[in-house]
């Protein structure tokens, strides 16, 4: 009768260290997979979504710069008075006493 007692401790030992990195290899690549679908379904899905970036300059309201504090605020918002664009009343107010 014939143990083979080195080669199955070899080729035992072997062949589950083989499997573990052929394990490892299939999780990284699935990993992998699983990573480039989402980062695709995030850019497809991001790009229809925000119609904010597609719009043109033209549909962006034109900013002016208040004349007291620096701030700059949409055109609809401001308050002119004397040739000045300022943000909000008390703003005019303290800009005329300046004068």
């Amino acid at each position: 009768m014939r143990v083979r007692t080195s080669d199955t401790a070899t080729h035992g030992s072997d062949s589950v260290g083989s499997d573990r990195v052929g394990q490892l290899v299939r999780l990284v690549v699935i990993f992998l997979a699983i990573w480039v679908a989402v980062s695709l379904l995030k850019r497809a899905l991001g790009s229809s979504s925000s119609g904010s970036a597609n719009r043109s300059s033209s549909e962006l309201p034109r900013m002016l710069r208040c004349d007291f504090c620096g701030v700059h605020v949409p055109e609809s918002e401001t308050i002119s008075s004397g040739g000045k664009t300022y943000c909000c009343d008390d703003h005019r107010r303290r800009g005329e006493a300046k004068r």
